[in-house]
């Protein structure tokens, strides 16, 4: 493995922080687009799906679920241990 060092850190700007806001003027202008939810009601819906979900959300992440996949594509799927699907078709 190379260990030159690829990243130049540089220190940061009074105010960077500003250029990352949204705005959803022109979604709302050009599509009628309104958010549903607060910020805070979001994160806390989607902290809670996640909780609710875990045993699933596991099987994905484990790659059980590719495994399942390609079981029933005629594909063979495996995750490498860099956690990248390599596939193959079967014959």
């Amino acid at each position: 493995m190379n260990d030159t060092i690829l990243v130049t850190f540089e220190a940061d700007c009074a105010r960077h922080d500003l250029r990352y806001a949204t705005d959803a003027g022109k979604i709302n202008r050009e599509l009628g687009w309104k958010r549903w939810h607060s910020l805070e009601t979001g994160l806390r819906e989607t902290v809670n799906w996640y909780l609710e979900h875990e045993p699933g959300i596991t099987e994905v992440t484990s790659g059980e679920y590719c495994n399942w996949i390609a079981k029933r594509h005629a594909v063979c799927g495996r995750i490498d241990g860099r956690g990248e699907v390599t596939t193959k078709t079967r014959r």
